[in-house]
């Protein structure tokens, strides 16, 4: 038949019954022959009689073909139902899908893009997505799936219907790659309660992720990254990423069960967590992008203080900064008692001190900017001093050290440091400034002098 440009009607109809015959032999059959009757409705519609000559289009070859090439693969089906090897439940409702297999129970919101579709669709993708989760690395596997909406349940024993044909060709093209077999069975809702109340109920408080725009700025500034370690399906900024429960399209569960040294992970975590992500990279010698909370008084601070092996990136604060979800800003933030930054961290401890080395024991503000102190809380052993040093173990800053910074500066302008010391500084930078060119009145009212007796 795809040697001839044109078939008639009924030629589309034979080869529909005998195609029609092998569903009990060839387990994705059904799939695959619904252009061929779109096709052949379509002829009897035009010309009224099955002699009536039609030409194949562009989806009816590639039916063709496939069945031409995967005939001998897919022959075999099984004639009776085997024992499953996991039993999945699942439900959808117009806000999330939910699922439930072995106690363990996930669910998720709709992306915006699929709340616009029909029920029967959201179902299909319920049961597709419970299986992608909960049967991501089985293959060769028997999976039933229990569902309380039949026209799903029709879909996924391969009745295939005109809205949902891409979607279930989408479901089994997945599964017969991991030569997975489906069958489906009707369950009352009141006995599928936990899936429903999944796909009903989100709150998980931990979910928040940096709004889009502001996750590429920071990728440009100290990335880039190609793993999301914590993160699910609805909040990913990244291809590929780790998620805490199953999920139909993470890269693995579980980020701190997962090595982080073969790629470039950025971490999100819960606060909580912190201290954890922070002994998994110095266990595993890896290296990470983490976004925390700038609190100095938290016992992790100075350790990440300590790998930090980057200067870390402030974060501007809004109510678009941090997100849930439900497109709702994080209550730390409408409290504004919350601020974020971009550490880039690292376990090597050859790498800190690389960075380390190239920190100056000085501090200098930019042009009257105020600066963000990143230093750890005053001990309560000793004065607080108006200075303090930004290296271990944070203590407060002598005469000495205070003086050395003023002779550097000093010299970094021309002066030579061998004729006056670090005391001479005011007598300094007015003769410095006069020999300049700049104007007494100038230099005093930059210095905020009232007159020339100040120096």
């Amino acid at each position: 038949m795809l040697e001839h440009k044109k078939v008639s009607a009924r030629d589309l109809a034979q080869l529909i019954g005998q195609l029609t015959a092998t569903n009990q032999a060839v387990l994705p059959g059904p799939l695959h022959y619904r252009s061929l009757q779109i096709l052949k409705t379509k002829a009897l519609h035009l010309g009224g009689h099955y002699d009536h000559q039609i030409q194949l289009n562009e989806e009816v070859q590639n039916e063709l073909h496939l069945w031409v090439t995967k005939l001998g693969s897919w022959n075999g089906k099984a004639l009776l139902r085997p024992e499953p090897h996991l039993t999945i439940q699942s439900d959808a409702s117009l806000s999330g899908w939910g699922a439930t297999c072995q106690q363990i129970s996930i669910g998720g919101l709709w992306m915006d893009e699929e709340k616009s579709l029909h029920i029967n669709q959201l179902e299909l993708k319920a049961a597709m997505f419970a299986v992608q989760s909960y049967a991501k690395n089985l293959q060769n596997k028997h999976i039933l799936i229990q569902m309380d909406n039949t026209t799903a349940k029709c879909i996924c024993k391969q009745k295939v219907s005109k809205r949902l044909n891409s979607l279930t060709n989408q479901f089994w093209d997945w599964c017969l790659q991991r030569q997975l077999t489906i069958t489906a069975d009707y369950i009352p809702g009141k006995s599928n309660v936990i899936a429903d109340w999944e796909s009903r109920h989100y709150a998980d408080f931990s979910n928040w992720r940096l709004s889009p725009i502001l996750f590429k700025s920071l990728m440009k500034r100290i990335g880039p990254c190609n793993v999301d370690l914590f993160a699910d399906r609805s909040n990913t900024h990244l291809n590929q990423y780790f998620s805490w429960k199953p999920d139909p399209q993470a890269k693995a569960v579980d980020a701190l069960l997962q090595s982080w040294r073969e790629i470039k992970g950025y971490a999100f975590p819960p606060f909580c967590l912190i201290s954890t992500c922070l002994a998994k990279v110095r266990e595993e010698n890896s290296q990470i992008i983490l976004i925390t909370p700038v609190w100095q008084s938290q016992a992790w601070y100075p350790l990440l203080l300590q790998m930090s092996v980057d200067y870390p990136v402030l974060l501007p604060m809004s109510h678009n900064t941090v997100l849930s979800p439900m497109k709702e800003p994080h209550p730390l933030i409408l409290n504004k008692t919350l601020k974020l930054a971009g550490w880039t961290v690292s376990g090597d401890h050859l790498t800190q001190l690389e960075f380390q080395r190239k920190l100056k024991n000085y501090s200098l503000g930019l042009g009257n900017r105020e600066q963000d102190l990143l230093t750890t809380a005053v001990s309560k052993h000793e004065p607080d001093p108006l200075l303090r040093s930004t290296k271990k173990p944070f203590k407060g800053l002598s005469s000495q050290t205070v003086g050395n910074w003023i002779k550097w500066v000093m010299k970094e302008a021309g002066i030579d440091i061998s004729l006056f010391q670090a005391h001479s500084c005011r007598m300094v930078s007015t003769s410095k400034a006069a020999m300049s060119g700049i104007s007494m009145d100038d230099y005093m009212s930059m210095a905020d002098w009232s007159n020339t007796r100040t120096f």
